[in-house]
């Protein structure tokens, strides 16, 4: 009965656990937590045409090619972005994300989207979140996808 009562005592604290972590109880290191926010400021650096700023999210090794992919966009005026997709691995040291941009270059005032797929890894030691991106500018991809409010 002692053994009942003090595992019943226990459901509180796994569900303060729980709304301390978020509701992750398998990410006790907060990496999921850190994985968002790199990711989100590292979308609206690339939204809002702050590419420099987005390349200190990329590994060095990768970075002078990211930005000789991304000079592309500096003709771009983004004005909206959608993630349609976000899966991070069971060990949470990768995810992979898809965003969706819409925008439009001055010259060509007509609506158009952008779509960048973000590989995310994290570092064996530390909790370092870097991106490895692959941007598709009109003219491969020219329509949001179903049941996207970027239409």
């Amino acid at each position: 009965m002692a053994r009942r009562l003090s595992a019943v005592a226990f459901i509180p604290v796994l569900l303060l656990a729980g709304c301390v972590t978020g509701g992750d109880l398998l990410d006790l290191w907060g990496y999921r937590a850190l994985l968002d926010d790199k990711q989100r400021r590292y979308t609206q650096f690339i939204r809002w045409g702050e590419l420099d700023r987005a390349a200190e999210y990329v590994d060095e090794a990768r970075r002078a090619e990211f930005l000789a992919q991304a000079e592309a966009l500096r003709t771009w005026r983004l004005t909206d972005y959608e993630i349609v997709r976000f899966d991070i691995n069971g060990a949470r040291d990768e995810a992979t994300v898809e965003v969706v941009y819409a925008g439009f270059q001055p010259d060509r005032p007509t609506l158009a989207v952008v779509r960048e797929t973000q590989t995310w890894r994290r570092a064996a030691i530390g909790r370092t979140w870097t991106v490895e991106s692959v941007l598709s500018l009109p003219g491969a991809v020219s329509q949001a996808p179903p049941g996207s409010h970027l239409r």
